[in-house]
């Protein structure tokens, strides 16, 4: 027995006119059915891999993140590394001016310009190069 569909009904028929029940859709469930059911559960976890593979490498801690944040770590251990070279460096001159008194002298004389009695500086400037 065969259900009445819009294609073999006559246009004529009384139940043409009538509105058509909704037909339920009978589920085989032979091998088709496994095979449908097997493609969309394979076709999900695909999707869902994506989204993590995606999120994993480009998320908010993803390997790109990471890489970025082992960049910036190794900057800044360097620029400390310099800052305690340049700190110990400056301890040490801070330990000798306070003491030896000619250190202290010459600083002072280097930086402040202070000349002793009798003493005459003599600055030499370079001429900037005329053209050629």
């Amino acid at each position: 027995m065969t259900l009445p569909t819009a294609t073999n009904l006559p246009d004529d028929s009384p139940d043409a006119a009538q509105p058509r029940a909704r037909v339920r859709r009978r589920v085989s469930k032979g091998p088709e059915a496994r095979e449908r059911k097997k493609r969309r559960w394979t076709y999900g976890l695909m999707a869902m891999s994506t989204v993590l593979m995606v999120n994993a490498l480009m998320g908010e801690k993803g390997y790109l993140a990471n890489m970025q944040a082992r960049q910036e770590y190794q900057k800044v251990s360097e620029s400390l590394r310099r800052l305690n070279i340049d700190n110990d460096d400056l301890i040490d001159e801070a330990r000798r001016l306070r003491s030896n008194p000619l250190a202290l002298e010459d600083e002072a004389r280097r930086q402040l310009g202070l000349i002793k009695p009798g003493e005459t500086i003599i600055t030499v400037r370079d001429r900037p190069l005329a053209p050629r």
